[in-house]
């Protein structure tokens, strides 16, 4: 199955569902150079892992040796009254369970893995990159670590008008230690257009449904509440 992102020709240039890159739906955000860290900033640098017995400190030049599986998302999602981001759990086809996000751009992303070809694993939150600049230590937590047989993506999603000075300079640390672990890093800053009304109808076949009631059997004549006479 197949969609166009041209509408005015849509039998041109189409993007197959089950081997597109992201490349191919995400409006990438472009990112600086990285901070100058020194000769020595892939053992400063480092990636705090969570897991069941704690936290794992990991230098960033082991971050692509790390045992990934024994990991947790590093930050809880939570809800609360109030708060202004959407936060929930998106269920994908290619893992086959559940996975945390904390914007519906977040979500959005988690949809769009789902068609992006050769993705094996998802990590919600993988890590916490703690690295130095002029003002200090920083801390930045990428939002998805999407792996395959071949390599891994770490991603970042924040629409490209919300994206601040602070925000591009975490970016480009989370780019460098990326780099450093053989990894390509990407901020997704917004989708092409027309994209959405493709995946929304091809999103909704990627599981077949229960029917543990049997109501797709039943006949159903005039109203949900009829009254016989």
């Amino acid at each position: 199955m197949a969609f166009s992102l041209d509408q005015a020709n849509p039998y041109r240039n189409p993007v197959w569902s089950h081997s597109c890159a992201l490349a191919d739906l995400a409006v990438r955000q472009p990112v600086p150079e990285g901070p100058n860290a020194g000769a020595d900033w892939t053992r400063q640098w480092v990636a705090v892992w969570e897991s069941a017995q704690g936290e794992i400190v990991c230098p960033v030049r082991d971050l692509g040796t790390f045992r990934w599986s024994a990991s947790r998302p590093a930050r809880a999602f939570t809800w609360r009254a109030g708060q202004r981001h959407r936060p929930g759990l998106a269920y994908m086809s290619t893992t086959g369970r559940l996975h945390g996000f904390e914007s519906l751009a977040e979500r959005r992303l988690l949809l769009a893995l789902d068609f992006v070809g050769g993705v094996t694993e998802v990590l919600s939150q993988p890590f916490t990159l703690k690295f130095t600049t002029r003002r200090g230590t920083v801390r930045h937590t990428p939002d998805f670590l999407a792996l395959s047989h071949e390599t891994a993506l770490l991603i970042d999603v924040r629409p490209a008008d919300l994206i601040k000075p602070d925000d591009m300079v975490k970016f480009a640390a989370a780019q460098r230690a990326a780099g450093a672990a053989g990894w390509q890093y990407v901020v997704v800053g917004g989708w092409h257009p027309r994209l959405w009304a493709a995946l929304d109808v091809l999103s909704a076949r990627r599981r077949s449904m229960s029917d543990p009631l049997g109501l797709a059997r039943s006949s159903w004549n005039g109203s949900l509440m009829s009254r016989s006479s």
